[in-house]
């Protein structure tokens, strides 16, 4: 997945040096991680009305940049 996100590249993923030499899962499996990790969120979201990654804690200093 960090490949992917990283160049946004299907086809470094899918070449052989990654994918068939078993150093990372298929394209086709890191999208369905994607799509799930992106499922589960929106459906945190709609529980609480607001997108908050998890990963945010009470008392933690955050900084964001737009």
């Amino acid at each position: 997945m960090s490949v992917r996100h990283l160049t946004r590249s299907k086809q470094i993923v899918t070449r052989p040096i990654l994918n068939r030499m078993g150093h990372c899962a298929s394209y086709d499996e890191v999208e369905v991680m994607d799509t799930s990790l992106a499922e589960e969120i929106l459906a945190r979201s709609e529980l609480s009305g607001v997108v908050v990654p998890s990963k945010i804690a009470p008392g933690v200093f955050v900084q964001v940049a737009g």
